[in-house]
């Protein structure tokens, strides 16, 4: 994202996990409950990575080989997911299911639904599990089943390179900040836009997101720290 520049951490940094129903969680991952893990609970980045990766692979259970399961996700939220080049959808959540699904011996269908829609689609029973960089909240585990963490992530805010007016909250007084629909980073400036006087637009795409703040139409935007790192690097 040229053109952007960060500016400070939002909030402390929560565990970025899979969000999926309790059937498939549990058969991707073999855990009877399949519940998240707290989020400061050591060593829990990556848990699902390291199930999908090991060398001492679980069997997968004759009920789920050969099967198919629809897996929504976001369009864009690089490097989590996005397209190349060639138009594929990649990026390390693409990695993580797919090689889950490799492992245990069934198919996955990705549908790049946009992160509001994905987890609207999951809960109206249209896919079967999402990954989209999904922050366990509370509020969340009292609707999805999680996986295991498998990344440390948290919101931070963003300005353009040539607003020098903005160095934090304070001076977003009157004005209007951007964050796309649903996630941690639009529940987080909502939280504050009260104490500091601001205007929240929440947006369903990231790149519409980044270009409202480059055009001048929104002084910042809150997004997940990984994300807005890879874009501006």
């Amino acid at each position: 994202m040229p053109g952007l520049q960060q500016t400070k951490a939002a909030r402390p940094r929560t565990a970025t996990v899979i969000g999926a129903m309790l059937a498939l969680a549990a058969m991707l991952f073999g855990a009877a409950g399949a519940a998240a893990a707290p989020a400061d609970a050591p060593g829990a980045a990556g848990a699902a990575h390291q199930a999908a990766g090991s060398s001492h692979p679980a069997a997968a259970p004759s009920s789920l080989s050969g099967k198919t399961f629809v897996i929504g996700t976001d369009t864009t939220f690089a490097p989590f997911e996005f397209r190349d080049a060639g138009g594929e959808l990649t990026g390390i959540d693409m990695d993580i299911i797919r090689e889950i699904a490799k492992n245990q011996g069934f198919a996955v269908e990705i549908k790049s639904l946009g992160f509001n829609a994905a987890l609207q689609a999951l809960s109206s029973n249209q896919v079967d599990g999402v990954i989209a960089g999904m922050s366990i909240t509370e509020p969340r585990k009292q609707i999805y089943d999680f996986s295991d963490p498998y990344f440390e992530s948290g919101v931070q805010m963003a300005v353009a390179k040539s607003n020098t007016d903005v160095k934090g909250y304070e001076d977003l007084k009157g004005k209007t900040v951007t964050a796309k629909t649903g996630s941690e980073g639009e529940t987080f400036a909502k939280s504050i836009a009260g104490q500091y006087g601001f205007t929240v637009k929440a947006l369903d795409q990231s790149a519409t997101m980044y270009e409202l703040v480059k055009s001048g139409n929104a002084v910042a935007v809150f997004d997940d720290y990984p994300v807005l790192a890879y874009g501006i690097s």
